[in-house]
This record gives C-alpha cells, sequence and structure tokens, in this order.
C-alpha cells in the first residue's frame, strides 16, 4: 500500500516552476476561507505528506537546464522537454562537438530512447556504479555510466527524485576516460523504487539503474503493519 503512482512526463512533474503544481506536491497553503482570508494547510505529522515531504517549487532561472524546461512551459513550442514519453530530434553529432554546451543545458529526457544502434565499432554502454542501491532520502548516490570518451549521456528519472540540475532528467559529458557520473538524489516527495533509465546516442543499449530511497519513518510504519 506504500507504493506510490508512477509519474509520466517527469521533467513537468518534478520540476515544479514558478508556483505551478502537479504530481505529488501540495500547495503550501489552503483554499481560501470563510472570511476571504489564507488558511495555512497544518499537516498531520502521521500523514504519508508530512512522513514523506512534498516536492518542492523550482525557480525558473535555477540554472540553464531548469530555464529550458521554463521556456517550452511558458511558449509551449518544446514538448519534448517536458515529458519522456516524447521523442526529440535526432542526436547530431557534428553539432554537439561544435558547441556542446548547448546540447547539455538542453533538458529532453526522451533522449534515453535515442541510443546508438548496436553494429560492429559501436561499444556499449555499461553500468560502472551498483545498478540497485538503497539511499536515504536526501542522500546523493553518483550513478556512473561507462561510454566512449566525451560522449553525452542522458538519465531520466521515472520517479521523481532529482539529479544535481534539480530535474528529473539531466545530460551530462563523460570524461576522457568515458565516465559519465549523474548523482541522483531522493529529493521530498521521492519514496520506495525509483527506476532511472541512462542512454548516450554514441553507444548502444541503456543502462536501468533502480534506488530504492529509504524514509526511515515509512519503513517503521510498515514494519508495524505487517508485525498486525
Amino acid at each position: 500500500m506504500f507504493d506510490r503512482r508512477r509519474t509520466w512526463g517527469a521533467v513537468l512533474i518534478a520540476a515544479i516552476l514558478c508556483g505551478v503544481v502537479a504530481g505529488q506536491s501540495v500547495p503550501p497553503v489552503e483554499p481560501m476561507g470563510a472570511e476571504g482570508g489564507v488558511e495555512e494547510r497544518v499537516l498531520d505529522p502521521d500523514s504519508m505528506q508530512a512522513i514523506v515531504g512534498v516536492t518542492q517549487t523550482i525557480r525558473h532561472d535555477a540554472n540553464p537546464m531548469v530555464a529550458s524546461v521554463a521556456e517550452a512551459l511558458q511558449k509551449g513550442n518544446h514538448d519534448e522537454r517536458l515529458s519522456e514519453m516524447i521523442v526529440p530530434a535526432k542526436f547530431d553529432e557534428k553539432a554537439y562537438i561544435a558547441d556542446s554546451e548547448s546540447y547539455l543545458n538542453t533538458v529532453e529526457p526522451g533522449r534515453i530512447w535515442q541510443p546508438a544502434q548496436p553494429k560492429e565499432g559501436v561499444p556499449q554502454a555499461q553500468a560502472a556504479s551498483p545498478e540497485y542501491v538503497e539511499a536515504l532520502q536526501g542522500e546523493a548516490v553518483a550513478l556512473k555510466v561507462q561510454v566512449v570518451p566525451h560522449a553525452p549521456v542522458t538519465f531520466t528519472s521515472f520517479d521523481l527524485g532529482a539529479f544535481s540540475n534539480r530535474l528529473t532528467s539531466i545530460t551530462v559529458a563523460a570524461d576522457e576516460k568515458g565516465m559519465a557520473i549523474a548523482p541522483f538524489t531522493g529529493t521530498p516527495g521521492t519514496y520506495n523504487e525509483v527506476h532511472i533509465l541512462a542512454a548516450s546516442p554514441l553507444t548502444s543499449g541503456q543502462v536501468k539503474f533502480s534506488v530504492f530511497i529509504v524514509v526511515p519513518k515509512l519503513r517503521e510504519r510498515h514494519a508495524q503493519m505487517l508485525g498486525k
């Protein structure tokens, strides 16, 4: 009973911009009261919202990657930045080499569906860190993928949480040894199993990670219920 719903449109749900509320996020105040005033929300300390927390809002100018999502929300011209279910434009390696910063600063979670086709001479992406790990809520874990040197690698979470850009998807460049690292944190509102996919357009295959976010009080409650 503690499993939450799978969330689609990961970036749009987890990156709550400019006060927009979605997914597991809740308003910080109740609706207008009878006198026309605003009543503060007081959470029951034993409620699920109080135990696991709620997704926080993010300023649209928090960083260039968040700004790319905010632009898509405001202008409605880049749906591929808002959902992993929308496949973005085909990767252009020449354009990436010429201006990798623009590519890395644009969030497109659906890039995970665009690895290179398997063929001779194309290496396969490999996990370089445990594919299953447990972490306390609020604790960062480093997800690592081995690809070719300097290749872009996109990591996308299907179950909230946040990477270093405060979003549920990020594209990072591998180093000169082909190691791509993306720290991931189970932020407030994120709990239990989080499914994450990683892929690069310069290597074949996807890497699947599972991060189990532990909320001690929630685990205690679950144990108490099983003991009854």
